[in-house]
């Protein structure tokens, strides 16, 4: 689902093949995957080239790491303090955003729409009945999120992104200045990388991988310490006082994620040169 930002900002150029006879002709290979076939690792290996493992799609931290031991470095998104302090190959791993939904990047003049020309103050399209998400996050958000209906447009859609295309769903929240990001299957929401990709200022709880210096933190995102605060945070924001300052917030913001995207570019470019 995140395939767009892996090719267009961390591994831009870059050949591609599905065929590992094909790849063997590299020097480097990235092996990209969720669920990592060790005989394949192995096989790469035992041809000598380089292997660096691009662990793709665990969510909860439970897909297995045990290819890990033949690769070089190892690029892994959703943040998990078990995985990425383990003391044998804790200095080769290295985190990389989860990145935007396909199709969601911004246009070829890369900008984005400032926040004092958006029409919507907060906005949220998703999944609300996600009995799976982290601590009951999108169940405590539906909660709070129906009492403020004149400042938060809540859309409520079937799995993620329901029957929204991407082109629809990126310009409906281009139109907003503010976006809730309720955790989902993972605190680590790639609903929080659509929001920064299309330039809305994040409002989350403070997650162990926002305040992590391998990661993200820190994060200048509107925080919260649980979902019931929104309306008392979301009502501050419409106020004439807090909407002077909207512009600025969105720059930082933006930024920010664009720095984010650089580190991400270099990390995964040092690891395919080691």
């Amino acid at each position: 689902m995140e395939l767009d930002f892996i090719f267009r900002e961390i591994f831009l150029g870059c050949l591609y093949t599905i065929d590992i006879h094909e790849a063997i002709s590299a020097r480097c290979i990235v092996y990209m995957e969720h669920d990592l076939d060790v005989n394949i690792a192995k096989y790469i290996i035992e041809n000598g080239k380089n292997l660096v493992i691009y662990h793709l799609g665990d969510e909860r931290g439970d897909k297995t790491t045990d290819a890990y031991q033949f690769a070089q470095a190892i690029l892994r998104n959703y943040f998990h303090k078990h995985i990425f302090e383990r003391e044998d190959y804790r200095s080769k791993t290295f985190w990389m955003p989860n990145g935007y939904r396909n199709g969601i990047g911004r246009g070829p003049n890369n900008t984005v729409k400032p926040a004092t020309k958006r029409k919507r103050l907060a906005r949220f399209i998703g999944w609300l009945d996600n009995s799976e998400s982290i601590n009951g996050e999108r169940k405590s958000f539906k909660h709070v999120a129906g009492n403020i209906p004149a400042h938060l447009d809540c859309v409520p859609m079937p799995g993620f992104g329901g029957n929204f295309s991407p082109h629809l769903y990126s310009t409906l929240m281009e139109e907003s200045v503010f976006a809730p990001c309720p955790a989902g299957n993972a605190k680590e929401t790639i609903r929080l990388f659509d929001v920064l990709e299309t330039g809305c200022i994040p409002i989350t709880l403070r997650h162990e991988f926002l305040q992590d210096t391998r990661m993200l933190a820190p994060c200048p995102y509107v925080f919260i310490k649980t979902w019931e605060q929104l309306q008392e945070v979301i009502i501050q924001q419409s106020l004439p006082d807090s909407k002077s300052h909207y512009e600025a917030n969105q720059t930082k913001v933006v930024n920010h994620w664009r720095m984010i995207k650089a580190n991400a570019s270099n990390i995964a470019k040092r690891c395919v040169l080691l």
